[in-house]
Formats: structure tokens, C-alpha cells, sequence
């Protein structure tokens, strides 16, 4: 089986809880909703975007909005300056679940920009700090992208130890499985995660590329 793309099914499905939403906004920075916001942060440089948060203490108060900010320039693409923004609340962080919130998002962008190592630093303070099913998904997808398929596989079964109802983690074992020819494992992964959710798109298409892979296989003993 050959290596997804890098804008695979797998990376997108892996990746961590959508940040919440904050309900104080409004209060911090005057009248403006997202939209009118997105389409002002998008202008900025980098210098006025910060005026612009400090400007109302949103910084101070309201770092869940900010981190949120962050994540409209990184789904427009804009990772440098999502990256510089979350270097300012990194500066700020005081507690624990606020770190954890951020460097998930600061992994999200890694991955997006296709910077797997850093991803892969990211998930794995995540780890060290409090270990989660998701944090080990993440990473192993980062691994998968680098090649390090011993690596990633360890990182899918880890998540499942965490949680056994994680249909992602499954499938992400199911397919590294067949990558590297362990097929008997990888049908099991695909069954769990189908046992989980029967329409799961993903792993049904992969269970097929299985299968034929087994058909291809026995064709060539034959010949």
C-alpha cells in the first residue's frame, strides 16, 4: 500500500477537538462579530494585529478568543502568523488546560503547514503533560507523513490502550498495518473500527484495499 497524500482522509479525521467558542467577545472587542473580525485579522500585519489584541486587554482577559483568532489564520493558511500569534498567549499561559488548548492548536498548525517535526514536538508535550487518546492519534498521523510507520502504529495502539471506542485510531492502526504487511492485525483494526460505526466511509474503503491486496497476493502464489 502506498503512502496516502499529504492532504489525506487520515490527517483530517485525526487532528484535535475543535476549539470552543467564547461567549465575552463581544464585550472585549466592541460590536464586531467573527465575520467582521476574520475579515480585519486577515489585513493585518503582524505588528497591528497585536495592537489590535492588547488594544482592549483581550489578551489579558480573554485568551480563549485569541486562541480562536489563531485558528481563522490557520484555516485561511496563514501559518506564520497564526504561529506568532499563539507565541503571544504562550506568553501569558497560566494554567495547565490552557497549555494543553494550545498546544493542540499550535500542532494543528504544524500539520497543516506540513511541518511534521514540530507536530510531532507538539504532540508530544501533550503526552509528557497529561496523556489522551487524541494526543497519540495526532502524533501517529505526524509519523505516518515522515514515514516512521513503527513509530506511528505504536502511537494508534497507545490511543486505543486510552480509548477503545477511538474509530480513527483503529483505522490508523488498520492502515499502517497493511503498510507494513501485518494483514491479519490490520483486518482486526478495520473490523473494530467498523464495530464502532458501520458507515465509517474511511475504513470501509480501506478494508477493501485490504482485500484486494489479499486477492493480489494469493493470485501471485498461484502464478
Amino acid at each position: 500500500m502506498s503512502k496516502p497524500p499529504k492532504k489525506s482522509p487520515v490527517k483530517k479525521t485525526l487532528l484535535a477537538k475543535p476549539l470552543p467558542t467564547t461567549e465575552n467577545y463581544a464585550e472585549l472587542i466592541g460590536d464586531m462579530n467573527w465575520s467582521d473580525i476574520k475579515s480585519k485579522i486577515l489585513s493585518m500585519d503582524e505588528a497591528s494585529l497585536r495592537n489590535f489584541l492588547y488594544s482592549g486587554e483581550v489578551m489579558k482577559n480573554d485568551r480563549k478568543t485569541v486562541m480562536k483568532i489563531a485558528n481563522i489564520l490557520r484555516l485561511n493558511k496563514k501559518y506564520d502568523k497564526a504561529l506568532n500569534l499563539t507565541d503571544m498567549i504562550l506568553e501569558k499561559c497560566e494554567k495547565c488546560e490552557e497549555l494543553i488548548e494550545l498546544l493542540y492548536l499550535r500542532g494543528d498548525i504544524y500539520m497543516d503547514a506540513e511541518r511534521f517535526e514540530d507536530a510531532i514536538m507538539c504532540y508530544s508535550l501533550l503526552i509528557d503533560i497529561k496523556p489522551q487518546d487524541i494526543a497519540h492519534n495526532n502524533r501517529g498521523v505526524a509519523y505516518w507523513e515522515i514515514d516512521k510507520y513503527d513509530h506511528a502504529l505504536g502511537d494508534f495502539l497507545n490511543s486505543i490502550k486510552i480509548n477503545s471506542n477511538n474509530k480513527f485510531a483503529l483505522r490508523g492502526a488498520g492502515e499502517i498495518s497493511m503498510i507494513l504487511k501485518l494483514y491479519k492485525d490490520a483486518e482486526k483494526y478495520l473490523k473494530m473500527a467498523l464495530d464502532i460505526d458501520p458507515s465509517y466511509s474511511n475504513a470501509l474503503e480501506a478494508l477493501k484495499d485490504l482485500k484486494s491486496q489479499k486477492i493480489s497476493k494469493q493470485s501471485r502464489k498461484k502464478a
